[in-house]
């Protein structure tokens, strides 16, 4: 009796198999004209695009904090760097945020 299960599930698992085998192919083989015949490649170019784009803004990153040091010690040595021409502050972030209306 256990040897009939045993024999039945595994007939059972092979029908499963190939048919999932089947179905999957299947998924991926289009019909002329559709238009996802090249998903992998479009998929991979997109990939590909991210991982650049990541990498510039983390380079991006490097410089600003880079250029935001320069600039700190730019401040610290030379104070009168922040001011324009008028005497009014760049980057002044302490005073208080204006409202203008329109």
């Amino acid at each position: 009796m256990i040897n009939d299960i045993d024999s039945k599930l595994i007939t059972k698992r092979e029908v499963v198999n190939k048919k999932l085998v089947e179905l999957y192919e299947d998924a991926y083989e289009c019909e002329s004209g559709c238009t996802c015949e090249n998903i992998s490649i479009e998929y991979n170019q997109i990939i590909a695009w991210q991982t650049e784009l990541s990498a510039r803004v983390v380079e991006y990153n490097k410089n600003l904090n880079g250029l935001i040091e320069n600039e700190k010690a730019i401040i610290a040595s030379c104070p009168a760097y922040i001011y324009d021409s008028d005497g009014n502050a760049f980057f002044d972030f302490s005073a208080p945020v204006l409202e203008v209306e329109p």
